[in-house]
């Protein structure tokens, strides 16, 4: 593959238009709710959570997501950047067992500008 092409993602495009809660987090909902089936919850752990991306670039898109609601990279604390690592290096380490990739993107949008489609709550993307 020499481009990663998804137009299943327009769909989630299209939301940017319409109107958002700005007191809502659809990652604090997630992990805040009982069904991690339904919220496509991989695993939790102490400080962060693995959920799959529900519109994915391709197959095995999942985002380590810390508990804290914060924009802002340097208000993580050493033991949720710490698990932050960790949880990507596991599933890294999964998504290589399953689907042989030839490659990873690893990496988080900070801010809107930056390319962050959910930019008031830092998640870092494994693609």
């Amino acid at each position: 593959m020499n481009r990663l092409f998804s137009p299943w993602r327009s769909k989630y495009i299209e939301t940017f238009s319409q109107p958002k809660d700005p007191n809502t987090c659809i990652l604090c909902e997630a992990f805040q709710a009982n069904d991690d089936d339904e919220r496509l919850i991989v695993t939790r752990g102490e400080r962060c959570f693995v959920i799959m991306n529900l519109y994915p670039y391709n197959s095995g898109h999942l985002m380590v997501v810390p508990y804290k609601h914060t924009s802002d990279f340097s208000e993580l604390s050493d033991s949720e950047y710490l698990e932050i690592m960790h949880l990507l290096h596991k599933m890294q380490s999964a998504l290589n067992k399953i689907s042989h990739p030839d490659g990873f993107n690893i990496g988080s949008n900070l801010g809107k500008v930056a390319g962050a489609g959910i930019d008031q709550h830092i998640h870092f993307h494994i693609v």
